[in-house]
């Protein structure tokens, strides 16, 4: 929606639209795909929070998927593992913010 909001500002809006949009899905698809298969080779699945990992360790909450923990359960890993979660809760906010600014100050070019 950004790119349609300023599309009078640049000098060839049929071509610099569709490349950024189509550069913008690549790269968040790619740092999406990156990031998952980082967290599947850092994280166990599933975790008791109470035995120490070893290799091939099962433990017993995964045979009644019961585990509070691991990646496949506990949906703030990265939280927990960041040391830093105040900054991914602010980074979330200022994402939100972002985007909700950027959609009032354009709403006023679409409607001229």
């Amino acid at each position: 929606m950004a790119g349609a909001n300023i599309s009078g500002n640049l000098k060839d809006p049929q071509v610099a639209i569709p490349r950024g949009t189509l550069t913008a899905i690549a790269a968040s698809t790619a740092v999406y795909v990156l990031f998952a298969v980082l967290s599947a080779f850092t994280y166990v699945r599933d975790a008791d929070g109470i035995s120490n990992f070893t290799v091939n360790y099962v433990p017993n909450c995964s045979l009644n998927d019961t585990c509070p923990f691991g990646l496949h359960n506990y949906y703030q890993t990265i939280m927990v593992a960041s040391g830093f979660s105040y900054l991914i809760t602010a980074g979330i906010v200022a994402a939100s913010l972002s985007s909700a600014l950027g959609a009032l100050t354009s709403a006023p070019r679409i409607f001229q």
